[in-house]
């Protein structure tokens, strides 16, 4: 299923809380050198503090960065991460990220799988998403992010099969174009979608989970 995570890591052990633990930035994990083979980062479920360092992008080489269910101090993305152009996987779930989604993630021309949810982002989606054209899956659900969805760009994104934009706040109607995509899995629950989903969508022959509930819909299509 799309579902399964494109990264291979071992299954997360939740950290027993009862047992103190001090943080420690990234930073001192990795030093601001640069790493002339390595390609695969997973610090998933740890105590790490401090900010996401803009350094990461002297990694070149680098193809899956999980970062995901940290300790961060509140802070952005850093749009440096948009120069590690081999990515494929990023993964930055609940990371206490804030501000917007960087445009320079739309440079990620590799990009399978990009998980930014569970944070505090704000303002809208970039249009130059749309420059993920081998991405599969897309994921900034339970954020604070705003304002309609770019109308047009989505038909580039023809590998795309789920995206998950729920519990957010978004406006206006679902782009047509989006809708025409051969997508597995559509969430859009609990935004302020109105109107109707275009029609367009009864085309996706493979669509086996569709989530709505929680907007403004008048229609059913």
């Amino acid at each position: 299923m799309i579902r399964m995570k494109l990264l291979n890591v071992y299954p997360i052990k939740k950290i027993n809380k009862k047992i103190k633990k001090p943080t420690f930035a990234v930073n001192y994990v990795f030093p601001k050198r640069k790493f002339q083979k390595l390609e695969v980062i997973s610090l998933v479920d740890n105590l790490i503090g401090g900010n996401i360092p803009a350094e990461l992008e002297n990694i070149s080489t680098l193809k899956q960065l999980n970062l995901s269910y940290n300790r961060f101090s509140a802070g952005n993305i850093p749009p440096e991460i948009g120069n590690l152009t081999d990515l494929e996987v990023l993964w930055l779930t609940d990371c206490n990220l804030i501000g917007p989604i960087p445009n320079s993630l739309g440079r990620l021309s590799k990009l399978m799988d990009l998980d930014l949810a569970i944070n505090k982002l704000t303002g809208s989606v970039p249009s130059s998403i749309a420059e993920l054209t081998n991405v599969v899956q897309i994921e900034l659900y339970n954020n604070s992010l705003t304002s309609e969805l770019p109308a047009v760009g989505w038909l580039k994104m023809t590998a795309l099969r789920l995206i998950d934009i729920s519990i957010n706040r978004f406006t206006g109607t679902v782009p047509e174009e989006l809708c025409s995509l051969q997508l597995e899995s559509l969430h859009l629950y609990e935004n302020e979608f109105e109107s109707k989903l275009p029609k367009i969508i009864s085309n996706s022959s493979n669509l086996y989970e569709l989530r709505l509930f929680g907007n403004r819909f008048s229609v059913a299509c």
